[in-house]
Parts: C-alpha cells; sequence; structure tokens
C-alpha cells in the first residue's frame, strides 16, 4: 500500500449555515495528490495533481502535466491548469505566469491583464508591483499603469506608501506616485504601525510618515514594528526596542521571537 503523508494545508469553509466547520486536508499516495475532509473522511477531489496548496478563500493552486490553475472546495476547476508559475489570490486577483512573461486572472479564471510583464507580484492596498524592461512600476485593479516602471526596485504598498529604488538608493512613494520620501537611503522595507526601517551609512533605524527619523539609525539589524516593539541588533546582541527608541528588553535571543524581517 502506498504510504500516505498528509499535508498541514487546511481550510474551514461553511457549507450550510447549520453545517460545523470542516477541514480540508491534501492527501498524497505516490505522485498524485488529493483533498478529502477528514471530519468524514470522504475524498471530494480526486487525487489527480502533481502538486497543491492549502486552501485560501476558497480556492486552492493544483499542478497538473507540470502546468497550475485552481480549484474550488467542490473539485471543480475554476481556473485551467495552463499556467507556468502561479501566485495565490490577493485582493481578487492571481499573478500567473506564461511564456516567461507574467500577468493576472481573476477568480472566474478570466485574464483580466494579459502576460505582459517580465514579473508581476500580488495586489496589496489596490495597487500590484510590475515589471517591464528591467524597471519598477504598479497597475491598479483595472490593469492600468498608474505609476510608471521607472524605478529599479520596489516593494508592494504598505499603510499607503511603498519603498522604491532609484540611482542605488531607496525613497518612498503614496499611491499617486508622488515622492514623500526622497531616495536618499542606502536600505528600505515598507512600513509597519507607523514606522520602517531604512539604512544609512551601513546602520539602521526608523522613519516615520512624515518622512522624518524617528528612531536614529545606529543598529546593526532591524526588523519590522509588531504591537509597538521590534528588534533591533547592537554590538552583536539583539535587543527589543519600543515605538520611542527605548530598550524594553535589553538583550534577547532572536530566534525565540516571532518577528522576522519580511516583505
Amino acid at each position: 500500500m502506498a504510504r500516505i503523508v498528509l499535508y498541514l494545508m487546511i481550510l474551514c469553509f461553511c457549507g450550510c449555515s447549520s453545517k460545523k466547520d470542516e477541514v480540508i486536508i491534501a492527501v498524497n499516495t505516490g505522485n498524485r495528490v488529493g483533498y478529502f475532509t477528514d471530519s468524514k473522511g470522504n475524498i471530494i477531489i480526486d487525487k489527480q495533481f502533481d502538486g497543491v496548496s492549502s486552501f485560501s478563500n476558497g480556492l486552492a493552486k493544483v499542478k497538473q502535466n507540470g502546468k497550475w490553475g485552481f480549484v474550488n472546495t467542490k473539485g471543480e476547476i475554476v481556473v485551467p491548469c495552463v499556467y507556468d508559475s502561479m501566485y495565490s489570490f490577493f485582493e481578487g486577483w492571481a499573478s500567473v505566469g506564461q511564456n516567461g512573461k507574467q500577468g493576472f486572472v481573476n477568480s472566474r479564471g478570466e485574464m483580466v491583464v494579459p502576460c505582459v510583464y517580465d514579473a508581476a507580484f500580488s495586489f496589496s492596498e489596490g495597487l500590484a508591483k510590475v515589471k517591464q524592461n528591467g524597471k519598477w512600476g504598479f497597475i491598479n485593479s483595472k490593469g492600468e499603469v498608474v505609476i510608471p516602471c521607472v524605478y529599479d526596485g520596489a516593494f508592494s504598498f504598505s499603510e499607503g506608501w511603498a519603498a522604491v529604488k532609484q540611482n542605488g538608493k531607496w525613497g518612498f512613494i503614496n499611491t499617486k506616485g508622488e515622492i514623500v520620501i526622497p531616495c536618499v537611503y542606502d536600505g528600505a522595507f515598507s512600513f509597519s504601525e507607523g514606522l520602517t526601517m531604512v539604512k544609512q551609512n551601513d546602520k539602521w533605524g526608523y522613519v516615520n510618515t512624515k518622512g522624518e527619523i524617528a528612531i536614529p539609525c545606529v543598529y546593526d539589524d532591524a526588523n519590522y514594528f509588531f504591537e509597538g516593539l521590534a528588534k533591533v541588533k547592537q554590538n552583536g546582541k539583539w535587543m527589543i526596542i519600543d515605538s520611542n527608541g527605548q530598550v524594553i528588553i535589553p538583550e534577547c535571543d532572536m530566534s525565540a521571537t516571532s518577528w522576522s524581517k519580511v516583505e
């Protein structure tokens, strides 16, 4: 009997309003993957895929014959398996790749932005960063380029601002494409709780949404603020500071806390 490997790919979804939420788990037998509900053990999607992802908003990525698509919780293919790459849905759209280019499909499987970009990332705050001819810009939910592809690097929008790179330096733009913090920093990340990390003279600090240095660039490394606290590294030691730059925990184990520098 083929060994069964259970993946922790879980979705809570409601059937009838009176029914209890059920859990959908991916099961792998040999080189094929399917889904079943563990509450009853009934297979609801045949083991027909080469790869799967967890369900999100009622849809899951599936791979068949080397191509990616989406299925719903009934096992119906809502986006055909014709794409070379695919991201999960965010704000109603998913980035897909075909013939070396990327575009977007909606949850009905309709191509809403043709695969004409060198790279395309998930939507965030109504905008998605895209790359064309080696430069980054942003499109809106109509597929219109609202911020031209003129930047050497970019982060997705967070709290109304996005970090962008130009001429080797980082700054920030708003959703209108206006420069709100000049590109003067050696590094930058997305905003979180009104602050973001910036790098200057090989040290990290934080700026606020007014573009002011809120916490001086004195740290060897720094992380996002989460619930008013952030991890920073100085003189080889990690510590936790608050949004005023005050040390709350003078020394901590980096691996023991959950904050991490991610886009």
